[in-house]
């Protein structure tokens, strides 16, 4: 069992790129071979925004595995992260709201669709795990985070306390 939050987060990123990990090992290191250091974090973030556009998968779910990376730095692409909260590809969802996670308070934009993501069973796990590395600025989510708890059992119950604790310290 995880003890945080955070590893629960890191296990869902490694979820989530192991069945497309040959495919995203070498999207990943040709993206770093070509970028170059002299470009700003807005610049890499500008075109990351552009993959989230592109018709394959694995290019979206690389450009945000890429921003989740990025941290805070991310914050200009939480409107684009929401918006492929609802893409057709399941590991895109699931990829987007982790990175929404990562990027933490920062992301508070994104709460609303996380709480709808609560309600949807592919999701509901990183949603919760998204909503507590956001923090308290996610109160609004504590009710339905509750919710989540009194339906679900063991690792997505747990989720969802461990969520309801991050957000409820003051």
């Amino acid at each position: 069992m995880f003890k945080t939050l955070a590893e629960a987060a890191a296990n869902c990123t490694r979820n989530i790129t192991a069945g497309m990990d040959p495919v995203l090992q070498e999207t990943v290191r040709r993206r770093r071979s070509t970028i170059s250091p002299l470009i700003t974090y807005d610049d890499q973030v500008h075109l990351l925004l552009l993959d989230l556009k592109s018709s394959d998968t694995s290019k979206r779910v690389s450009a945000i595995c890429a921003l989740a990376e990025m941290g805070t730095r991310a914050t200009p692409a939480v409107s684009a992260l929401i918006e492929t909260v609802e893409d057709p590809d399941w590991v895109v969802r699931v990829a987007s709201i982790t990175a929404l996670g990562e990027i933490g308070p920062a992301a508070r934009d994104a709460v609303p669709a996380l709480i709808d993501a609560l309600s949807r069973e592919d999701v509901c796990v990183s949603a919760a795990i998204a909503l507590g590395r956001i923090g308290p600025v996610a109160a609004e989510a504590l009710e339905p985070l509750n919710d989540l708890k009194l339906r679900k059992l063991g690792f997505d119950c747990w989720c969802a306390e461990e969520a309801v604790r991050l957000i409820s310290v003051k």
